[in-house]
């Protein structure tokens, strides 16, 4: 786990495990019982987007200019990529690897009342951003471009 102020973030999707694909298929509350399982909660959407725009507060979280190359977020494959598979080029100044691309991730907690996805996924492209959020509302939509990470 990284840790960013008074919470600590994944460094990876779930099962936030370098070389493992990452888990997808799930709702909301599953997402949620996962985390829960190992001990953490899911990101509140404020913790996902701060660990994502990195200290400079980026609006991609390579830079504030949208590169496809950097991320999986314009695949040609339909399906995720292995954990850790971008190495240097899909890291935020936290050194929280592929929140953007890959999979969208849960986010949202009792707390806050706000259930989203957020961080775009292979096939996203521009959708790849930050601040960007989708299906807010909607914690029963299950996809295979939909996964988790978890916070604590």
């Amino acid at each position: 786990m990284i840790k960013i102020g008074n919470f600590s973030i994944d460094q990876y999707e779930f099962p936030n495990k370098v070389g493992e694909f990452p888990v997808t298929d799930i709702t909301w509350e599953e997402a949620q019982a996962l985390c829960a399982s190992a001990g953490k909660r899911l990101c509140t959407p404020d913790e996902w987007t701060l660990a994502c725009r990195g200290p400079l507060g980026l609006r991609y979280m390579y830079s504030q200019e949208y590169d496809g190359a950097l991320c999986n977020s314009e695949s040609k494959v339909d399906a995720p990529q292995r954990i850790g598979d971008n190495p240097t080029t899909c890291v935020s100044g936290y050194g929280v690897y592929d929140l953007l691309g890959n999979v969208w991730e849960w986010v949202g907690t009792a707390l806050d009342q706000e259930v989203a996805i957020r961080g775009g996924a292979w096939s996203s492209s521009r959708c790849a951003e930050c601040a960007l959020k989708f299906w807010e509302g909607k914690p029963n939509i299950k996809s295979n471009r939909v996964g988790l990470r978890c916070c604590k």
